[in-house]
């Protein structure tokens, strides 16, 4: 056996945490949006069903199915796989909270910079 090895270690124990912090995470954005599942069914092409599902942590789901929620949600999929332990989806819900009050108080965000050559002489 090597110093790595850890005979405590559960596997099955730590996907299904791995796969509750998912639900958890795709349940607290969709309600952050106050989006139905049907809402956000429409926009991911998954089904009403699955999500029910998926949320309830009942059957976990396929890097397509994480990949096409996140999508939806306008996220990259690693944000839905994050801990809310850890305070790394905290921050990004707080600046997708952030993003609504602006485009609420009618998108006054200051313009965005384009890289390209400078046009001085």
């Amino acid at each position: 056996m090597s110093d790595n090895d850890n005979t405590d270690f559960d596997v099955d124990e730590a996907i299904l945490i791995y796969r509750r912090t998912i639900a958890e995470n795709i349940l607290g954005k969709r309600k952050s949006l106050h989006w139905t599942q049907e809402r956000l069914s429409e926009l991911s092409g998954i089904s009403t069903d699955s999500i029910s599902k998926i949320e309830r942590c009942l059957v976990g789901l396929s890097d397509k199915t994480l990949v096409k929620i996140a999508h939806a949600f306008g996220v990259k999929p690693g944000v839905l796989t994050i801990d809310k332990k850890d305070g790394l989806v905290e921050s990004v819900f707080v600046s997708d909270r952030l993003n609504e009050i602006l485009d609420a108080l009618g998108n006054p965000r200051p313009p965005k910079y384009k890289l390209g050559k400078s046009k001085r002489s």
